[in-house]
């Protein structure tokens, strides 16, 4: 996820980089499938960016999902430093596609709201234990649902809302 740190350097006005390079191939990568998705590119961006989600039947659509929303949002804040403001437009609004994969129906141990398994017709899987670890070929990367539901730096005052609220956040 290289594109967060281009943009943390970006915003803090780290001389050095060609940004306006950087930005293009950033979006390169955000809108280009890869030939060898387990090497490098966003492998299943194609589904991201027709759908708005990952389907499961694509290893790792959890964690890719929410780190492309991630990488979606670094993009915007470079091309809002550079004035490119449609992009910025563009990649801000995509930063929330985390959310379509949030199914707000799913509990667990008190809890509901969970980034859950979903197929390429739109249909949550059933039986899913969001304590499920897995690897390379699982929903998530060495990780879990708990652990990648709570994982959206970038939208943390949407993630507390999506959770229940504060009170409901800080117990979970």
């Amino acid at each position: 996820n290289c594109d967060v740190m281009i943009a943390e350097a970006c915003v803090k006005g780290i001389e050095g980089v060609d940004y306006k390079k950087a930005l293009q191939l950033m979006l390169h990568a955000a809108n280009t499938e890869p030939d060898k998705p387990r090497l490098y590119g966003r492998g299943g961006i194609s589904y991201y960016n027709a759908m708005g989600y990952i389907p499961y039947s694509v290893e790792r659509s959890g964690s890719r999902q929410v780190e492309y929303a991630y990488c979606d949002y670094a993009i915007a804040k470079v091309a809002e430093q550079l004035g490119q403001h449609e992009i910025a437009t563009e990649y801000f609004e995509r930063s929330s596609r985390w959310m379509n994969l949030w199914n707000s129906t799913a509990e667990h141990d008190g809890f509901s709201g969970f980034v859950w398994p979903k197929d390429e017709n739109g249909e949550w899987l059933g039986d899913y234990n969001p304590l499920k670890l897995s690897v390379w070929n699982g929903v998530f990367y060495e990780g879990s649902s708990w652990q990648y539901s709570l994982y959206v730096p970038h939208d943390v005052a949407k993630l507390i809302e999506m959770c229940g609220g504060k009170e409901r956040f800080v117990e979970r």
